[in-house]
Order: structure tokens, then sequence, then C-alpha cells
């Protein structure tokens, strides 16, 4: 089991991320390139790609996007180098994480795929992740590409996605005498709220099957170990999110309002409040 992807947000400057990244990256053949030609995105400014010879392996964005800066890394990189970031950065934020484990057996993508499909047909329709098929499944070896199966979908928060590895690798890559029996199948956590994504940052990758209940079956069903299910945070409620956010932007000016006498400042709050609903209704009168 492997990291295959690791993207997160640090809260230091991008040139203390990109030194970091150029250290911690171990290639042979290090270019730094700016504007790796995907940029912007996520609506940051600025975006260094450290590249191995002409394959990207990291990406390091900054500025636009707020204090934090993303640190991107892709590939057998990502698995050599997460565990250095973490290290590095305890208290960052992961945006995607993917694992992958790979199995080889003859028929085993077939016997996987199947297996899968008696699992979702006995799931509620309303729980059952979605599924995307890629490729000619018609077309018996040689003249087909590699088969893909897509499960959930790209907006959810986990994606798993079981392929054929070695006759990807053959087919798109070019790459002879693979193994064509070898599968893959891949998770893919991309947390959408702030807390989720500080919990993936001290989640093991094989812990992370169990951000949900059919992700962890689905590695039952390939490896034969089910993980527990990852506690998520309780989904705050509206009100606690607005109060939170009238406390973190006006704070420090109820502070100085109350001078010490909260019990003061309530009673004041609560005046100029009737007064503001009286002069939307029409009736507030200056004295």
């Amino acid at each position: 089991m492997r990291v295959d992807h690791y993207t997160a947000s640090v809260e230091t400057c991008g040139s203390e991320a990109l030194a970091w990244a150029c250290e911690a990256v171990p290639i042979r053949e290090q270019i730094l390139v700016g504007r790796d030609g995907a940029v912007p995105r996520y609506r940051y400014d600025h975006a260094v790609a450290i590249q191995d010879g002409k394959s990207v392996v990291a990406v390091v964005r900054w500025g636009g996007n707020g204090e934090s800066t993303s640190i991107e890394l892709k590939g057998s990189i990502a698995n050599e180098t997460y565990g250095l970031l973490r290290s590095h950065w305890p208290d960052h934020r992961v945006s995607r994480l993917d694992v992958a484990v790979d199995g080889t057996a003859p028929g085993l993508f077939r016997r996987t795929f199947d297996a899968f499909e008696l699992i979702r047909s006995e799931m509620p329709a309303n729980r059952r992740p979605k599924l995307y098929q890629r490729g000619d499944w018609t077309e018996l070896p040689p003249k087909r590409d590699g088969l893909s199966a897509y499960y959930g979908s790209k907006d959810s928060e986990v994606q798993v996605v079981l392929y054929e590895k070695g006759w990807e690798r053959e087919t798109r890559g070019g790459l002879t005498d693979q193994d064509r029996d070898w599968t893959r199948l891949e998770l893919r956590v991309t947390p959408l709220r702030r807390e989720s994504k500080t919990l993936l940052s001290g989640v093991s990758p094989s812990a992370a099957w169990g951000w949900s209940e059919w992700s962890a079956r689905w590695l039952e069903a390939f490896q034969g170990m089910r993980p527990s299910r990852v506690e998520l945070p309780a989904r705050q409620r509206d009100d606690d999110r607005a109060y939170g956010a009238l406390l973190s932007q006006y704070g420090a000016l109820l502070d100085k309002f109350a001078a010490g006498d909260w019990s003061g400042l309530g009673e004041r709050l609560g005046r100029d409040l009737k007064a503001l609903q009286g002069l939307k209704k029409g009736s507030y009168r200056a004295a």
C-alpha cells in the first residue's frame, strides 16, 4: 500500500515551502519551472513545478488564496515524501490523498469488478456509489486498452478506481514486458470541510480507506482487510458557524466596546438591535 498523491496546505510563505520541497524531494535531475501549465489553479497567484526530467513530481502554489501555501506531491515522490511533510508541518491540512494497493493474479481485475458489482447490488440505491467505466470492455486482448472502473462521483469526498495497471503501462506508456494481470485499486479522498482536511493529515494511508463505509468494503473485497470507519468531525450548525464568523471578524471591536463590562455591552447590543429593527420597519425615530 502506497501514497500516490498528497496535496497539503501549510501555514508558511511560498519561498520557504519551495525551499523545503527542493531539499525533500529525492530526484535525479531537478528542474524548476514557473507556471506549470495548470496554473493559476485553486485561486493561487504563483506556482513553481519541480520536474525530474520531463515529469512533474511536485508543485508549490502560493498567493491569492489566504495565507496558506499548497504543496502537491505526485506519484512515487508522494510516497517517499509525504511523511517528511507531516513531520515538518504537523498542523497542515490535506485537500487530496490518493492511496494505491496492487495485486496480480490471472483474472484478478474481472473477479474484483464482479465482487464489487455484487456488493453494489446489495446496497440501498441511495447509498450505492456511482459507477463509470472507461475503456473498451468488449474487445479481447491484445486489441483493447487497459480498463478502468470509477466508483463514486468526482464531487464527493471519496472516489475509488479499479484499473488494469499493467495494461495501462503497456498501451498508454509504451512500456514492454508488463504484467498484464497487474491490477490496482486506488482510493482518492478530497475532504470538503476544513475540519476534515485537518483530520486527514493524521490518518495513516491504510486507515484512510475507512473514510466511507463502502470504500472500506471495497478494500476488504480486494485485499481481505477492512479498516475501521474514520470518525469524521461533526458538522457545525449554520448558526454556530455564523456566530464563529462574527467573533472572528468583530471580536476585537466587541472587546473594545465592552471595556471589561460584558453585561453592559449585552444591554447596548440589545438596544441597538431593537433600534435597527425599528428602522427597517419604518418606525424608528431619532431622539
